[in-house]
């Protein structure tokens, strides 16, 4: 079984690579945050990284251990798995309005969080809270124009996930229930502005692996994808954006 997914999962990209050129580089604008704004004194907050800090995941952020990096989320247990990864670990609801948040950080990282929030206004609203006037806020998560983002919300999570992790096993320990409640770049360009935040960079990938495991049916997918690309202004599978303070 692993021999044949991982062939269908070969051929789907040599198609892909040899026909189509859209943008596949989903930390783009990652790598380019840190080349700018890192400083020997930054401090950074990971949001929702969980037992996954980003520094951990993209070790090319080049994140000493000397730069404070705290982690927030919502389990504290996730935190607690990957203590040694923080500076500082905080038990973090980013939809309740009571947060009261004494740090401020210059650097705000929020990667694939943001659609696992029944209210990602209120979300957005507290991670405003933590940012110095002259921070940078870096979000990434999945669009729900991705017909992934779509059979996600229609399929049981119990199901999904076992799925999911049958056939891309490096995605053991991810798959929290999504709502994507706001979940285009317009949508949360949209949020940020009435926050008096300005959008200074985005980055829209039409790319996804998970129907590369059976050629026919990434192939259907790229179809479908073909069509919303020309009927969606902000159709995308998933997309970075980096905010600052007006």
């Amino acid at each position: 079984m692993r021999t044949f997914i991982n062939k269908n999962k070969l051929l789907s990209k040599s198609f892909e690579n040899k026909f189509f050129s859209f943008n596949n580089n989903d930390t783009m604008l990652l790598f380019k945050l840190f080349n700018k704004y890192l400083r020997r004194n930054s401090k950074i907050a990971d949001i929702g990284g969980g037992k996954k800090p980003i520094k951990n995941l993209y070790e090319q952020t080049k994140i000493s251990n000397e730069i404070v990096y705290d982690g927030y989320d919502i389990s504290k247990q996730e935190l607690e798995t990957a203590r040694d990864k923080y500076t500082n670990i905080y038990e973090l609801d980013l939809v309740q309005t009571n947060n009261k948040f004494v740090k401020k950080y210059d650097l705000i990282l929020c990667i694939n969080t943001l659609e696992h929030l029944d209210n990602v206004t209120n979300g957005i609203k507290n991670i405003t809270l933590m940012i110095k006037d002259e921070g940078r806020i870096y979000i990434k998560m999945p669009c729900k124009h991705a017909l992934f983002s779509k059979l996600n919300l229609i399929l049981p999570n119990k199901i999904k996930n076992k799925v999911m992790h049958m056939i891309f096993p490096s995605k053991k320990g991810d798959g929290f229930l999504a709502f994507y409640d706001k979940a285009t770049p317009i949508e949360i360009i949209e949020i940020f502005k009435k926050e008096g935040f300005l959008l200074e960079e985005s980055n829209y990938v039409k790319w996804s692996s998970y129907f590369t495991f059976l050629f026919p049916l990434y192939f259907v997918w790229r179809i479908i994808t073909l069509l919303q690309n020309l009927i969606l202004k902000d159709y995308c599978e998933s997309f970075e954006l980096i905010f600052y303070k007006n």
